[in-house]
């Protein structure tokens, strides 16, 4: 004859089986949780990484195509001053060549401008006075020491 069970240790029976059937189903979902943040984080990361290489490609693709245009610039002024130009044969061309630029990268991207004869001359009009002492600054003197 079958023993009969009381209805309390069936309770239990049910409810640790419950409970052990709600922990296992805790736990695969706490694992898959973590792989899957661990995945995404991974493919963020390298998404991440694919933007800043192509954004830094695309700036230093930018700045060579800056300084090859300011390059330009500085051996036609060379040509034009070693041809007798004065000041204000420069400030045409300087203009014209402003203009230029602006047409092929874009406004106000570059600002260029040059000293010549103790004036600064600038395609853009210079808000300085005639008390700024240029000589005596940092990018003056960097220019100087590298023949510019």
């Amino acid at each position: 004859m079958k023993k009969k069970s009381s209805p309390v240790l069936r309770f239990l029976f049910r409810t640790r089986a419950y409970l052990a059937g709600f922990l296992v189903i805790g736990l695969l979902f706490s694992l898959f949780y973590l792989f899957m943040r661990r995945t995404i984080l991974q493919s963020y990361q390298s998404q991440c990484n694919a933007l800043a290489l192509q954004v830094g490609t695309g700036v230093a693709g930018e700045l060579d195509l800056f300084c090859t245009m300011l390059s330009y610039g500085c051996q036609r002024v060379d040509l034009e001053i070693n041809t007798g130009a004065d000041a204000a044969m420069l400030d045409e061309w300087f203009s014209d060549y402003y203009a230029a630029l602006e047409g092929s990268i874009g406004q106000g991207i570059i600002d260029p401008y040059m000293v010549f004869g103790g004036q600064i001359i600038a395609a853009n009009p210079w808000e300085g006075d005639n008390s700024y002492d240029y000589a005596s600054t940092a990018w003056y003197q960097q220019a100087i020491a590298a023949e510019g």
